[in-house]
């Protein structure tokens, strides 16, 4: 299995969370902001909804050469001064920052007074299984037909009777309804502001992407919001570009996790069988309040 280049083993991630975390704090005392969490669970479109953020806090941006320091990613390594640079929004008075997390709602406790709310970002199970087996498993073992044949039934058995990917379960990010529902319904018992958007909404629905970022202290007109679609799909498309000579080897590998649409094609259609369970059970849960 394979992880993002970013993201820690799961062990030393652990290991040094707690002290992460007393970074964050600090430093947010020291900023006098609150956060806005990305939450989403693995695979759901935060990387794209990070770089409409950049362009968001970052009107004269003309390239994504710097995007990964407009929000904090909580998995990867960082430091004080990294969260002290971090742009701000503000929202009625309040100064905001943009955190991404992939853990469920609960496990967010200790900042529970640092929280302003939350861009909750979710999308159907069967494209979350295929996006995450393409990354953390189908480049380690493409080149070998049988090996990629058994790494593949493995993997979506296991998503299908567990609801969560084996890497979700080794980082402990629970499993896909017990990640939405952690979120969805923290305003029950939260005056925290969330706003839930679904990745279709995130690629289809710009109007709905338009009022989010808006609700977050960050508005931006349509004209804007088109170019910022633009640039993020050019550079998505340059990354391709730039590495596909790398696919179909052992040491294959995309860095970021941009991956050709034929790969995705190729393992979507291998994993049909498995299709209709999956969005049965995403029907059903869209289903409960």
């Amino acid at each position: 299995m394979k992880v993002n280049e970013f993201v820690q083993p799961p062990f030393l991630q652990a290991e040094e969370f707690r002290e992460r975390v007393n970074v964050l704090e600090r430093a947010l005392e020291e900023k006098g902001a609150k956060i806005v969490w990305l939450a989403s669970y693995p695979r759901s479109g935060n990387g794209m909804l990070r770089a409409l953020l950049y362009f968001a806090l970052n009107p004269r941006a003309t390239d994504m050469a710097d995007y990964r320091t407009a929000t904090l990613d909580l998995h990867a390594r960082f430091t004080l001064e990294h969260v002290q640079a971090l742009p701000e929004a503000e929202i009625q008075g309040t100064r905001v920052v943009f955190i991404k997390s992939h853990f469920m709602c609960n496990a967010m406790a200790q900042f529970v007074d640092r929280t302003f709310g939350a861009i909750h970002l979710f999308r159907n199970p069967f494209e979350v299984a295929v996006s995450d087996f393409i990354a953390s498993e189908y480049y380690s073992v493409c080149h070998d037909e049988k090996l990629l044949d058994a790494h593949f039934m493995n993997y979506f058995r296991y998503f299908s009777a567990f609801n969560l990917s084996p890497t979700s379960s080794l980082y402990g990010y629970g499993s896909w309804p017990e990640h939405y529902f952690s979120w969805k319904k923290l305003p029950l018992y939260s005056d925290a502001q969330v706003v839930s958007l679904s990745f279709a909404d995130l690629v289809g629905d710009r109007e709905k992407v338009r009022h989010c970022l808006e609700a977050f202290g960050l508005p931006v007109s349509r004209e804007r919001l088109d170019w910022m679609y633009e640039q993020s799909r050019r550079e998505k498309a340059f990354v391709v570009s730039e590495t596909s000579s790398a696919i179909g080897g052992q040491d294959g590998h995309i860095p970021h996790y941009i991956t050709p649409a034929t790969v995705k094609k190729a393992i979507s259609e291998r994993a049909q069988p498995f299709r209709g369970y999956l969005e049965e059970k995403y029907a059903l849960w869209m289903a409960l309040l």
